[in-house]
């Protein structure tokens, strides 16, 4: 798979989980937030890497 393939998937996972949200809460980091968009690029690369 590409990486935009892996990208879009991964957006399409965050997409569905979150629909209409931008900012995502970070539960670990306690107040800290991340955009839809970072979270599917992290998403990305823990697929691409083969991380579960």
């Amino acid at each position: 798979m590409h990486t935009a393939d892996v990208l879009q998937h991964a957006k399409n996972i965050v997409a569905a989980k979150f629909p209409s949200a931008c900012l995502i809460p970070q539960p670990d980091a306690g107040r800290y937030y991340v955009t839809a968009n970072e979270l599917a690029e992290r998403l990305a690369e823990r697929l691409a890497g083969g991380a579960k």
